[in-house]
């Protein structure tokens, strides 16, 4: 029955909504140092992964070398056609702006040489300089950060296990 002087589901008070805020924020935070820490291949490669559950899409990696500055590709077909090309930077620092500019032409290159259109994604380990934020919202380039892509990936549970863990028993309590 519960005793009658709290509240149940925990998760209704106030103080279930903290902890499982806070649980959250723990599992982003660790997916975080896991994308700082694997190799930028690995890095691309978890990115297109995240990607490719997000839009509900087939996510290619491109090759480590001569990839034209692409590192992925997400090709949609619900609700329509539609490509997304990705550039993963894992650097230390926020993107700059040139970072951005070369995407932008790496972009329109990949476009012109398969003869489609698509949408451009760019993902930053640490974020981006604000010149950088504004040149990609002048082209609608798609950012992410490093966070922002281990909040997908909470959300999507890529690479999240669900365990069983002992808990009090609200019947009793």
């Amino acid at each position: 029955m519960g005793r009658r002087d709290t509240h149940y589901p925990l998760i209704n008070t106030q103080f279930g909504k903290v902890v499982v805020r806070q649980q959250n924020e723990i599992i982003i935070s660790g997916i975080f140092k896991v994308l700082s820490t694997i190799s930028h291949y690995a890095f691309e490669m978890v990115c297109v992964d995240i990607l490719s559950d997000v839009y509900n899409g087939n996510g290619i990696q491109t090759p480590r070398t001569n990839d034209g500055g692409i590192d992925g590709v997400i090709y949609c077909k619900s609700p329509y056609p539609q490509i997304y090309l990705m550039q993963c930077k894992q650097y230390s620092n926020p993107v700059s702006v040139s970072e951005i500019e070369e995407f932008i032409l790496d972009s329109e290159i990949w476009c012109e040489e398969h003869s489609e259109e698509s949408e451009s994604i760019f993902i930053a380990l640490n974020g981006y300089t604000q010149s950088a934020r504004d040149k990609a919202e002048d082209h609608q380039i798609c950012l992410l950060s490093g966070h922002e892509l281990a909040e997908l990936a909470l959300k999507h549970n890529r690479g999240i296990e669900s365990v069983k863990f002992p808990l009090l028993d609200q019947r009793y309590w």
